[in-house]
């Protein structure tokens, strides 16, 4: 994460957050796709700051779980031969569950956050099946780890 004031206005670069992409857009920010970063006005420094600081506690240890797991997805990915694209948007689809959920991957996490996806964000189903497929893998990974923990006691 790095906020930057710029000439006129402030930079703010995060990875991707449901939480605080709903917060920045309610606080006037606007994403600016080529250069992957959102821009607000200057008058937003401190409210920015604070959303940051806020939840800096909350966040940073749950974070770190979930890119651990997504970066142990993320090679058996490239192991299995799977395209970079497809890498990209398995590893993105598996952020934004693990995010909603706050790391459960029950079925009923699973079908709010398909649902959240076909009608607060009004995504095709095409994109929910990727969502799910990612979501497969993620669950297969954590039942093969779980049964090698248990059987190695």
């Amino acid at each position: 994460m790095e906020i930057r004031k710029e000439k006129g206005y402030i930079s703010v670069q995060i990875d991707y957050n449901p939480y605080y992409v709903e917060q920045l857009k309610h606080l006037g920010g606007k994403w600016q796709a080529k250069e992957k970063i959102w821009h607000l006005s200057t008058s937003q420094y401190e409210p920015v700051v604070e959303l940051f600081h806020r939840n800096k506690n909350d966040l940073t240890e749950q974070s770190m779980d979930n890119q651990i797991k997504i970066n142990m997805i993320r090679d058996d990915l490239v192991r299995l031969g799977y395209s970079p694209k497809t890498i990209k948007s398995y590893t993105n689809h598996l952020k934004a569950f693990l995010t909603s959920s706050e790391g459960v991957c029950d079925l009923m996490s699973i079908n709010r956050y398909l649902l959240h996806l076909l009608e607060n964000k009004n995504s095709s189903h095409s994109y929910c099946n990727q969502a799910v497929n990612a979501i497969k893998i993620y669950a297969r990974k954590e039942a093969t780890l779980r049964y090698e923990l248990c059987s190695y006691f």
